[in-house]
């Protein structure tokens, strides 16, 4: 950003220091002033407060090279525009990971009254944080992919926040058992896919001629043992 303040003839080297930029509430901002030809060239040192009102300040100090001042000093009021982007949306309760469902519906919190956006499933959606920054999406789901899900708050400015990210995989395929390899310890199951923990408990039974046999069992992703308790 420079603000430029064009004169009738050429500014006195002392000049520079009779233009400065504050703030709405007169608080001085850094910046440098250069001359060039009839015009005094001010170039902020730092990011400007973001939505709010600064001015630019002509003082009488401002001299031509015969060291005649302004008759008079001059002040103009700028609104800067809002650069600040909104936190991040939280999700307090992230869906399960795997989905048979058309959509999943993602809620949670973000800043009162900004958009939350969610691209990443079958198509992007948004809705409005609410007063109390509540607020819930159904998100369409591509069938039997991973859905690598992003979500952004937007404010009316068009400043976007960083994301939260979200793994989901539409699954409505049925697992299959690919191959069971056999040893003297016991038996290795391979499945079509990662098997959920809590649905494979119990799910396993080896028995031979004289009835059940002991012996433990493990899963890893979607790989299972069965290790017997004396050999087979």
């Amino acid at each position: 950003t420079v603000f430029i303040a064009e004169l009738s003839e050429v500014p006195g080297p002392a000049s520079v220091a009779g233009m400065h930029l504050e703030t709405g509430a007169g608080a001085a901002l850094p910046a440098t002033v250069e001359i060039f030809a009839s015009e005094l060239r001010l170039v902020p040192s730092a990011a400007l407060p973001s939505s709010g009102l600064v001015r630019l300040v002509l003082d009488p100090s401002i001299v031509d090279l015969a060291g005649n001042g302004l008759a008079v000093g001059a002040t103009f009021e700028f609104t800067t525009a809002d650069a600040t982007a909104p936190a991040a949306p939280t999700i307090p309760a992230p869906p399960a990971r795997f989905l048979c469902a058309d959509a999943v519906t993602l809620a949670g919190f973000a800043e009162p009254d900004r958009w939350v956006e969610v691209a990443g499933g079958a198509g992007a959606v948004r809705g409005r944080a609410a007063s109390d920054g509540a607020w819930s999406v159904a998100v369409p789901l591509i069938p039997g992919a991973i859905q690598r899900l992003a979500v952004t708050s937007v404010d009316d400015a068009g400043n976007r926040s960083p994301a939260t990210e979200i793994e989901v995989v539409h699954d409505c395929a049925e697992p299959i058992v690919e191959r069971v390899d056999a040893s003297a310890s016991g038996f290795a199951i391979q499945f079509s896919e990662e098997i959920e923990p809590a649905s494979f408990a119990g799910s396993i039974l080896v028995s031979g001629a004289a009835g059940a046999i002991d012996g433990s069992v493990a899963l890893d992703v979607d790989r299972a043992t069965f290790t017997a308790a004396a050999a087979l």
